[in-house]
């Protein structure tokens, strides 16, 4: 009797992730059924799809969350009537801590297995749900070295299987024609700006990244990446205060745009480490209300030093970060010039983005989290 697997993916991110897991999964079991929550990438995998959780419910930090109980409470139904209905023989939990852990307790009162892939960051805060973890999970795919040896402390069971983007970025082919395209010229500098793919981190950072732009020396031309053009009327706004700026605007082509920039100005998240990966040098933004501003900098439960990844994962600021309450800090600007200006700073910098890169291993991260779910469920 063919396996049957429940994946959640709540982030655009995790949608793709769980989509190149469900391919591996079949490779090694072509019988295997799948039924999900995510977003399209995984409801083109001709899965049993429940529902769209990417499109209804991808939101970022404390307040947003509480206003979405409700919409929580919906999908907690829909995946619980699935469960008693349909028993799956595990559940594979991608990123998105507030509802998976969640639905993790749920999945334990059923005797349903759950195996967490990208992990909470709970060595960065709340590190008191390695409790929950401990009790609801029976198996952690960590995507970072050094998360091993702290689930092994706690005596969960753990494997290192790298960190997908590298799968992506394998696959990238870079546009020898970019600049051509672009009407560009080859000794022309670029600056990058990637001020995040939701709304409220496009009305709180891009106009400091802009601000930046204006005040650097040197800068040929300016260029806003973004994912799709569902804010595009948004940064065009923000962007029209910036006259003097040779800006422009480009759709679904981030790669090409970081490869062929002098310096990024990017928004904390997973963008970070993509750009590292790529080309570094960059600079990291998130501007925080002051709310959440002091939550940052004063409460015991933030346990990391380090917002942005090439950070975290060096273990020591290699990359400026800045998690800011005005939107015109000198500090952020003295840094972007630093790194713009050719020198020891900017020199420093693209060498320990290196020794980051190095650590970070080889592609394959889905086709080992594959292998891994499989052979737990081989192993029931």
């Amino acid at each position: 009797m063919s396996k049957h697997i429940f994946i959640v993916a709540g982030e655009a991110s995790g949608d793709i992730y769980g989509a190149q897991l469900i391919s591996y999964l079949r490779e090694i079991d072509p019988q295997i059924e799948v039924s999900c929550l995510g977003g399209e990438c995984m409801k083109e995998k001709n899965v049993h799809f429940l529902y769209n959780l990417v499109k209804e419910f991808s939101v970022m930090g404390f307040i947003p969350v509480i206003l979405g109980i409700p919409k929580v409470m919906r999908f907690l139904e829909i995946s619980l009537n699935w469960f008693d209905k349909k028993r799956p023989d595990l559940i594979v939990l991608i990123d998105y801590p507030g509802f998976n852990m969640y639905l993790s307790t749920h999945a334990y009162r059923r005797k349903i297995p759950c195996i967490y892939f990208i992990t909470p960051q709970i060595w960065a805060w709340a590190p008191w749900r390695i409790k929950k973890i401990k009790k609801f999970m029976s198996k952690m795919l960590v995507i970072f070295p050094f998360e091993v040896p702290f689930y092994e402390k706690a005596n969960v069971p753990v494997s290192y299987v790298g960190h997908p983007i590298l799968d992506k970025l394998a696959k990238f082919k870079e546009d020898k024609e970019f600049r051509q395209k672009e009407n560009i010229e080859k000794q022309e500098k670029i600056l990058a700006v990637l001020p995040g793919s939701r709304e409220r981190e496009i009305r709180k950072n891009l106009n400091t990244m802009l601000w930046v732009a204006e005040n650097l020396e040197g800068v040929d031309h300016v260029i806003i990446a973004l994912g799709s053009e569902k804010y595009i009327d948004l940064v065009n706004e923000i962007a029209s205060e910036y006259k003097s700026l040779p800006l422009r605007i480009v759709l679904r082509n981030t790669h090409n745009v970081l490869v062929n920039a002098h310096l990024a100005l990017v928004t904390s998240g997973t963008a970070t480490l993509e750009t590292a990966l790529l080309k570094g040098p960059l600079v990291i933004f998130y501007k925080l209300p002051k709310l959440h501003h002091f939550v940052f900098k004063h409460l015991p439960f933030i346990t990391c030093d380090f917002i942005g990844l090439p950070n975290i994962i060096s273990d020591r600021e290699i990359v400026p970060e800045h998690v800011f309450k005005e939107e015109k800090d000198e500090r952020i600007l003295e840094d972007a010039r630093n790194l713009w200006q050719e020198g020891e700073i900017r020199q420093q910098c693209i060498k320990d983005i290196e020794a980051m890169r190095a650590k970070m291993g080889t592609p394959g991260a889905s086709k080992r989290a594959a292998k891994e779910i499989m052979d737990f469920l081989n192993q029931k």
